[in-house]
């Protein structure tokens, strides 16, 4: 009887303590199965069929891939000696017209500016008097001509002497000699003029343009204007860089490799480079030059890479980093960026396990190659990673994990 009473009383006490805190036996099973669902909640995400996410995910198999190590070295955009063009003049002389900007893309033969100089004044009476004096050679040589051809004809009639066709002969000989001399100073006269001076030595009677006598200041090649060092009224030196052009079709990277590093280089090694700040940006090249001399602070070699730049995206001066493939081939497991999340501080790639099921996995990465990541560790090939939505799915993660808390 007593421990029957004991019993009634213990029991009494079990069903007022669950009455005062509000719950019942049903809910008081349930919380084990809470804690359950917490901790898989850590490893794995689950989504049900009508989980509107599920339409928002994307799985791909992971392959491996034959790639080799990356060397990564840094440097800069520079422009290419064999495509720049320093422009100036050949005499002194006052600028009167500028037609080109900083950044004016010019074709070659393009006047640029144009320049007055005495040079060209006293160059064009020295051509006039070459002019002159070569008509006046020209005449002298046809007289002297004439003279022979007649007296030529007068000995063969017996009515001139041996000596004074020898002396016609002399005579026309040395009219030629000089007449000769002539047109050679004439054309080196104009060819002062129209190469050196760049004007035209014969000019139109008509003509009235007070630019015919204004030295042309022409671009050499097609290019951009990166520098501009003259203005309208300023003076022009023979030893003044008026302007520069560039080409910037094709550039250089110059990249400093560290000695240890040289060996594993060559010419036309294949090399991948992108700028600072924009990764997505990718530019092809190839090595040109191993440079000869390390520099004595940092004993890097500075290696020319030379680079497409057809849609003029590479300036000059920019900073760059080059990926040069060296090594041996072996097999890597890639995945795409977009795959890789970063959950507790740890690199995690999100692996379905079933059509509804993705689970958490850890894992070890390598440099980024082409937009892919090698994975080192934590994955098999032939595993279902989650390429697209995997942002979606680490959301989903960390609202069970703090509903679970």
């Amino acid at each position: 009887m007593t421990k029957h009473l004991i019993l009634l009383f213990i029991t009494g006490l079990s069903l007022l303590a669950i009455g005062c805190n509000g719950t019942n036996s049903s809910a008081a099973i349930s919380l084990p199965l809470h804690s359950s669902e917490r901790r898989a909640s850590q490893d794995e995400v689950v989504l049900s069929a009508a989980e509107p996410l599920s339409e928002m995910i994307a799985t791909q198999a992971v392959r491996p891939a034959d790639e080799r190590d990356t060397m990564s070295v840094t440097g800069r955009i520079a422009l290419a000696d064999d495509r720049t063009w320093r422009v100036g003049v050949l005499v002194d002389g006052r600028i009167e017209a500028v037609y080109a900007g900083l950044g004016d893309f010019v074709h070659k033969g393009q006047v640029l500016a144009r320049m007055h100089s005495h040079e060209v004044h006293d160059a064009r009476a020295q051509y006039e008097t070459a002019l002159s004096d070569l008509t006046r050679l020209q005449a002298a040589a046809n007289l002297a001509q004439r003279n022979y051809d007649r007296l030529q004809t007068l000995l063969s009639l017996k009515a001139a002497s041996i000596q004074q066709t020898d002396q016609a002969r002399q005579e026309l000989v040395s009219a030629q000699a000089a007449l000769k001399n002539g047109q050679i100073e004439l054309g080196r006269d104009r060819t002062h003029l129209e190469d050196n001076l760049g004007i035209p030595a014969d000019l139109p009677d008509e003509h009235h343009s007070e630019e015919v006598d204004l030295v042309p200041v022409r671009a050499p090649g097609s290019g951009f204007v990166l520098k501009k060092n003259v203005s309208p009224g300023a003076t022009a030196e023979p030893s003044m860089d008026l302007f520069v052009i560039g080409d910037l079709s094709e550039v250089w990277m110059l990249a400093s490799v560290r000695q240890e590093n040289l060996a594993e280089l060559r010419l036309g090694q294949p090399v991948t480079v992108t700028l600072a700040g924009r990764p997505d940006q990718r530019f092809s090249g190839r090595i040109a030059n191993l440079g000869q001399e390390l520099d004595p602070t940092t004993r890097a070699m500075q290696v020319r890479i030379v680079l497409n730049n057809s849609q003029n995206r590479l300036k000059p001066e920019m900073l760059a980093t080059a990926d040069i493939p060296v090594g041996s081939l072996k097999s890597t497991l890639f995945v795409p960026n977009d795959a890789l999340q970063q959950v507790g501080g740890q690199d995690v790639v999100f692996v379905q396990t079933a059509s509804d099921r993705f689970a958490v996995r850890s894992v070890q990465i390598g440099e980024t190659v082409h937009g892919q990541i090698p994975i080192l560790e934590g994955l098999k090939p032939g595993e279902q990673v989650v390429v697209k939505g995997s942002f979606l799915l680490k959301s989903q993660l960390l609202k069970s994990t703090i509903e679970g808390e």
